[in-house]
């Protein structure tokens, strides 16, 4: 697991500052584009981009959570209108019989 630090550790920022692999997000060493940031600017970019991390790794674990749950409640709402149906159905096709018969009966 990368080690992330934390937000209490003072970094000091010089010319020549490179961001470190778990900063850079994976990527190999690199140097900053522009010049040194204050504390404050590289929080704030730290915290950006660790919760874009997070955010993407939270809804793939929530999804793979939910998956199992939302699967059952969905076969349970199956079953449920399939009993309606059939119980409507059911109705209907009584009544047409009760209709047809009494057709039947009037001629």
């Amino acid at each position: 697991m990368d080690r992330v630090p934390t937000l209490t550790e003072v970094v000091e920022l010089g010319a020549d500052f490179m961001l470190a692999d778990g900063l850079a997000g994976g990527q190999p060493l690199q140097r900053l584009a522009r010049p040194a940031a204050s504390a404050d600017e590289l929080s704030a970019e730290v915290l950006f981009e660790l919760e874009q991390r997070i955010n993407s790794l939270f809804e793939s674990r929530l999804r793979e959570a939910l998956a199992p749950a939302l699967a059952r409640a969905a076969d349970g709402l199956i079953r449920d209108a399939r009993q309606e149906l059939s119980g409507a159905l059911r109705e209907m096709v009584e009544e047409a019989v009760t209709r047809a018969l009494e057709r039947r009966t009037h001629l």
